[in-house]
């Protein structure tokens, strides 16, 4: 079964270069690379979530029978959950799992995420107070030069986004939480119920906001039981 990973804002696919030798064999890893982020740095970058959604759909292909699932972090559980409706209705074929993790559900809209266009200061303040313990990385002048355009597209992806009804996804969704995420706790997870005709599963799991990176082992750990489960229902087909 192939998982198709997503990053969180101004992520890169190298977030998920541990994950083959931590999960089962039978899961291909495959990472998706936004335009503007690592290996595809000299593209523009996206500024809406239809843009990002169609640059990341016209790379993969899920009609040829294989299974295939979804997995995304804070922004990617965004670009993951429209993904996986975009493919269902281009491709007839959902995925067998969506995992979100660190995201509320995407018709909860937060009213203060609107700072995207801020003036650096103000832009960082604001930044920081969703980043937990990577607050400090944006402290370093070097670095926050170079993820500064990127970062901002990134969240102005986020911060534009609107939820658009439309048949609910008839595959299993898995939410990830971290215990310290002010940003989205569990009530926040629970709602993506609302999404799915088939079963949702709630995770939490030590850390904030970071705990896919800073917790990885436990949150890998959580992961791979689940899709062995997932395979384990595939072979008995």
């Amino acid at each position: 079964m192939r998982l198709f990973c997503l990053s969180y804002a101004g992520g890169t696919t190298a977030l998920f270069r541990r994950w083959c030798a931590a999960l089962p064999d039978g899961i291909e890893v495959c990472p998706l690379e936004l335009p503007g982020h690592g290996s595809r740095f000299a593209e523009a970058p996206c500024r809406d979530m239809e843009s990002v959604v169609t640059a990341v759909a016209s790379g993969i292909r899920v009609d040829d029978g294989a299974a295939y699932a979804i997995c995304g972090h804070s922004m990617g559980a965004l670009i993951g959950f429209e993904l996986a409706r975009l493919l269902a209705t281009r491709d007839a074929s959902e995925p067998r799992v969506l995992y979100v993790s660190g995201r509320r559900a995407p018709h909860v809209i937060h009213p203060s995420m609107s700072w995207y266009a801020r003036p650096s200061g103000e832009f960082v303040s604001a930044f920081k107070q969703v980043t937990g313990s990577r607050k400090h990385l944006l402290d370093n002048p070097k670095i926050f030069a170079a993820v500064d355009g990127v970062l901002r597209a990134d969240c102005e992806i986020v911060q534009t986004y609107r939820f658009r009804r439309g048949r609910q996804l008839g595959c299993p969704i898995v939410a990830f939480g971290g215990l310290d995420d002010r940003a989205c706790g569990r009530a926040s997870l629970e709602r993506w119920a609302a999404h799915t005709t088939a079963d949702l599963r709630v995770q939490m799991l030590p850390g904030d906001h970071f705990f896919i990176d800073l917790h990885r082992k436990e949150f890998l750990d959580v992961l791979a039981a689940d899709l062995r489960e997932r395979l384990k229902a595939l072979s008995q087909r």
